[in-house]
């Protein structure tokens, strides 16, 4: 093999190569992400109070992203709330018509992977949902 065939295949190839072989898991994680999100979002606006809904969300971010195989370690999640102005919490922790919930999910993404050798590096992505509970729904009855 020629000294520029040797350059070549090391600048070029290999990096081309390990490049190509990260395209996959990051599509698939985000995507999960994405639909964790959307799926604790929904699942905290549907509750009726805050410590369920947190209960709810966290289910379907596990099952969600755990239906892919996505590792609970490489998941994490945050769950908010924004009352409108003048309101607070209901008894037992309801929230108030007009109420905001957001749900953060972060995965890890492993940004590159040599069969064989395993993941040398990998990427945080966080998908961000929100939604507001209407006041058809506020009263989750």
């Amino acid at each position: 093999m020629s000294l520029s065939a040797l350059i070549g295949f090391t600048l070029f190839v290999i990096p081309s190569l390990i490049f190509v072989l990260a395209i996959p898991p990051w599509e698939s994680r985000t995507a999960d992400a994405r639909d964790a999100a959307h799926n604790a979002a929904r699942a905290l606006a549907l509750t009726p109070n805050w410590a369920q809904a947190e209960a709810a969300a966290a289910e379907e971010v596990a099952g969600t992203t755990g239906d892919d195989g996505v590792p609970t370690t490489d998941v994490s999640a945050n769950y908010t709330y924004s009352l409108p102005a003048g309101a607070s919490l209901g008894p037992g922790g309801t929230l108030a018509p007009g109420s905001t919930v957001t749900a953060a999910v972060t995965v890890v993404i492993p940004a590159g992977y040599i069969p064989g050798v395993g993941t040398y590096a990998s990427v945080h992505y966080t998908a961000t949902y929100t939604a507001t509970i209407d006041s058809y729904a506020a009263d989750n009855g």
